[in-house]
């Protein structure tokens, strides 16, 4: 293992630091990429864009050598390579920080680090001195302010990406993937990890910058690589493109306004929390919202926005207040009488919380409202099918057929059956947890114009999002969270985003 060095790229070589070229891959029925070629130059920030089934994550898969290509070519620093497993790409220089980051919870920093290839000393006993010594070498030349003694179970999202880059670093990464990097991080975990990575870049390392919030990537990328449909479509300097130009490069379209411009709200209160506190987080939180309205909750990670979302619903019980849902109290608080009552909830979570990832998309879209479709207690499976037909012609939900899995859709495709399925039901309120997480600018822009819709159809919409764009353009009102208790409300006129961010941090 080569030791961590601190480079700077050479002013003069431009060769590129790992180069892809004409990649295919096949898989039973779909072509995830044809024929695409990437190259990231030393110290580069590399944009890789596109909307969820583009081939990305296939892509960046071969990179790291969790999948073969069937045919193409990479070379790192001019030398050809083919890997056969993720550590035959790490032992190569290249590592790949996953969204959902893969480090043993119950090991030290420093035991995470070297997990492949601890030191050893005479006897071929582990030197412990000499990896915690090791391990400080590398966060001082990186800047990190990491603990090799820390357990990393201990760590909050951020620093464990830290350790995720710290062992790139162990390797003498040439180049490293961050893949959706901030979708858990707050905005100043957000401004630390554009630090770490602006360090990395004048260490000469290639970075791959894959997340679809395009704001992003005009901070802090050079070069932008967009694939559609599992091929390229172009290779272009950041400061090319707008916005707009990079969506059309995306999605094959113009989308002129991601945010509808109409105002809701003026009805019947359909939702009413008085005193509403939890033994763990939430303080004495009180609210209404009205038919038709968007009410909108802000807060920074830990602020109790998802606790306050599941408390509304049932899911989290409560230690004193009440909710009423079209002047019935929510009581027994429990899911059933939510459901009963008619408000919903679309989780953060939609793997673990709300999808039967291997039951057909249609059973994922009728399962509060089988009974509805049962005749002499059996499914008429026409009438159902039939039912969720008309949501994904509605939500434009792409599929090839309403048996396939819905593990097979993508995000966006599977928030939108989501939605469907409490639409189907019926309800008066819905309370929606991060509803564009980890999806697409295309599919986000959809997503946008249900929310919309379901609004202008008479729901009570309640959104946490830690989206800024979102929280400003979609919401009629504007609810912030501070550790638990809420802080502020803003009539959208009045909202903006220094006003939003100073109440989360009372």
């Amino acid at each position: 293992m080569a030791e961590a060095a601190i480079r700077k790229p050479p002013a003069a070589d431009t060769r590129p630091v790992v180069r892809m070229d004409a990649i295919t891959k096949t898989f039973p029925g779909v072509k995830a990429l044809d024929a695409v070629s990437l190259d990231v130059r030393p110290g580069e920030v590399h944009a890789l864009l596109g909307e969820n089934g583009a081939g990305k994550s296939t892509l960046i898969k071969i990179l790291a050598g969790a999948y073969t290509m069937d045919s193409g070519s990479i070379e790192i620093d001019g030398k050809n390579v083919s890997f056969e497993s993720p550590a035959e790409a790490l032992e190569a220089g290249v590592k790949v920080v996953f969204q959902e980051i893969a480090l043993i919870p119950e090991f030290t920093v420093a035991e995470n680090i070297f997990m492949e290839n601890h030191p050893r000393g005479r006897l071929g006993l582990v030197d412990w001195r000499t990896m915690r010594e090791k391990a400080r070498a590398l966060f001082d030349r990186a800047g990190f302010a990491l603990d090799p003694d820390a357990r990393v179970g201990d760590l909050s999202v951020s620093q464990q990406q830290l350790v995720e880059i710290s062992r790139a670093l162990a390797y003498d990464a040439r180049v490293v993937v961050m893949d959706e990097p901030t979708s858990s991080l707050t905005p100043s975990e957000v401004t630390h990890l554009f630090g770490v990575i602006r360090r990395l870049r004048d260490m000469g390392i290639g970075i791959v910058y894959v997340s679809h919030k395009l704001e992003e990537i005009f901070e802090i990328c050079d070069r932008a690589t967009v694939l559609r449909d599992g091929r390229w479509v172009s290779t272009r300097p950041v400061a090319e493109h707008d916005q707009q130009s990079l969506i059309v490069d995306m999605v094959g379209r113009s989308i002129e306004d991601l945010f509808p411009k109409t105002r809701h709200g003026g009805g019947d209160v359909v939702v009413k929390v008085a005193g509403l506190s939890t033994r763990s987080k939430l303080q004495d939180i009180s609210f209404e919202v009205r038919a038709g309205e968007v009410l909108g909750f802000f807060g920074l990670m830990g602020a109790g926005r998802t606790e306050l979302a599941k408390a509304l619903v049932g899911y989290d019980p409560i230690s004193a207040g009440s909710i009423e849902v079209g002047d019935a109290p929510l009581s027994p608080h429990a899911t059933g009488r939510a459901k009963a009552l008619g408000i919903g909830l679309l989780s953060e979570d939609r793997k673990e919380e709300g999808l039967m990832l291997d039951a057909d998309v249609t059973r994922n879209m009728t399962l509060p409202s089988l009974a509805r479709f049962a005749r002499g207690g059996v499914i008429d499976t026409r009438a159902e099918k039939t039912r969720a037909q008309g949501f994904v012609d509605r939500f434009r939900i792409r599929l090839s057929s309403l048996d396939q899995p819905i593990r097979t859709l993508s995000g966006g495709n599977q928030q939108k059956v989501l939605l469907s399925r409490w639409l189907m039901y019926g309800l008066k309120a819905i309370v929606l947890d991060e509803p564009t997480r980890g999806i697409d600018v295309g599919a986000k822009a959809e997503i946008f114009t249900a929310v919309n819709e379901l609004a202008a159809e008479g729901l009570a919409v309640i959104m946490m999002t830690s989206e800024m764009p979102e929280l400003l353009n979609l919401s009629d009102r504007i609810a912030v969270l501070a550790e638990g208790r809420l802080t502020a409300v803003f009539d959208r006129d009045e909202a903006t985003q220094e006003k939003v961010l100073d109440a989360a941090i009372r």
